[in-house]
C-alpha cells in the first residue's frame, strides 16, 4: 500500500504564508503542517488545530531565520550583531554554544506545546536537524516530549546526483568541503540515534517538489506515480506572497505556484486512481490524528 504525507513547512513565517497553508488544507491536498515557533504568527496554529483536526502538526525547528524566543543574552552565540539568527546551519554551527542551542530548542518546543498542540513530528528550517551536532540534541529533546516521528532522508537520498548532494552538504552544513561519503557516515549515525530512541521516519523521502523547475502538476503526478510502497513524505511550501515574505525570503512567487498546484480540482481523485492514500504524520507511528 502506498501512503503519502503532504507536509506544508513554514507555518508562522508571514500572514501570507499562513493564509496559503490554510487554503492548501481547506481546498487542497495538504495533510500535515510544520510550525516555525519563533516567528511572529506561529500562534495562529491554534486556529488551524481547531478548524482542521484531521491535520497533523509538527515543529519546524528554526534557528536560521528570524530571532530567538529566548532573551539574547542567553543565546548570544546563535545570533549576529543585530540579534538575528545566522542564515545557514554552517554559519550557525561554526559559533554556536551547544548549551545555548539546547536551551533555544527547548524553548521552541515549549512554545508550541503552550499553544495546545500535540506535536506529531520533528522537522526543521534549512534541514538544521540533519546536522551531526544538532540531530542528537533535537531528537533527544523530541523524545523527552513524547514525539515519536522525525523527518529524515531515506538511503535513496544518496543515490541521486552526487554533485547536488555535495553542494547541499557543503552549502548547508560545513564551512569547508566535505566528501559525500563522510556525510553518508554521519547520516548512518543519525539513523542509529533515531532508532535507538524508538523514533520513526517515513520510509520514503520526497524532496523534489521544491524550487523552480520542479513545481507543477506534471512533476507532482510523476512523483506520485513513482512512489515506492510504504509511507512517503512530500514536503512543500505553499503560501501567498506579502511584503514581509519578500523581505525575509528569496522563495516567494514559487510558493504561490505550489499553492496553485496543490489546490487544483480533481487532485484527490488523481491520487486515488493511482492507488495512493493521503495520510497525516500520525500514520508513521501507527496512530490516528
Amino acid at each position: 500500500m502506498r501512503k503519502l504525507i503532504i507536509n506544508a513547512d513554514d507555518f508562522g513565517f508571514t500572514s501570507g504564508v499562513n493564509r496559503g497553508i490554510k487554503k492548501a488544507i481547506s481546498e487542497g491536498i495538504v495533510t500535515s503542517v510544520s510550525v516555525m515557533p519563533n516567528m511572529p504568527l506561529a500562534a495562529e496554529i491554534k486556529e488551524i488545530s481547531r478548524q482542521f483536526p484531521q491535520i497533523s502538526i509538527g515543529i519546524h525547528l528554526n534557528l536560521t531565520k528570524g530571532w530567538p524566543l529566548l532573551p539574547l543574552e542567553k543565546v548570544s552565540s546563535l545570533v549576529d550583531e543585530e540579534g538575528y539568527f545566522l542564515n545557514r546551519p554552517a554559519k550557525l554551527m561554526a559559533k554556536a554554544d551547544l548549551k545555548e542551542l539546547e536551551a533555544e530548542i527547548r524553548a521552541q518546543f515549549d512554545f508550541l506545546i503552550a499553544c495546545g498542540v500535540e506535536i506529531s513530528h520533528l522537522d526543521s528550517h534549512h534541514h538544521l536537524h540533519y546536522h551531526p551536532q544538532v540531530l542528537p540534541l533535537a531528537v533527544q529533546i523530541a523524545a523527552e516530549y513524547g514525539i515519536k516521528a522525525v523527518r529524515y532522508p531515506d538511503e535513496r537520498f544518496f543515490t541521486g546526483n552526487p554533485d547536488a548532494i555535495h553542494d547541499f552538504v557543503w552549502d548547508y552544513f560545513y564551512p569547508q568541503e566535505v566528501k559525500v561519503e563522510d556525510f553518508y557516515l554521519a547520516w548512518q549515525k543519525g539513523r542509529e540515534i533515531i532508532e535507538g530512541l524508538g523514533m520513526k521516519s517515513p520510509e520514503n523521502y520526497v524532496p523534489d517538489f521544491f524550487t523552480k523547475g520542479k513545481i507543477g502538476l506534471n512533476n507532482l503526478l510523476a512523483l506520485a506515480e513513482n512512489l515506492p510502497e510504504g509511507i512517503s513524505e512530500l514536503f512543500c511550501h505553499p503560501g501567498q506572497v506579502d511584503e514581509d515574505l519578500r523581505k525575509m525570503s528569496s522563495y516567494t512567487e514559487e510558493r504561490e505556484i505550489e499553492l496553485y498546484t496543490l489546490t487544483l480540482p480533481g487532485l484527490r481523485e488523481d491520487f486515488e486512481q493511482l492507488g495512493i492514500e493521503l495520510v497525516n504524520y500520525w500514520a508513521v507511528v501507527g496512530q490516528e490524528g
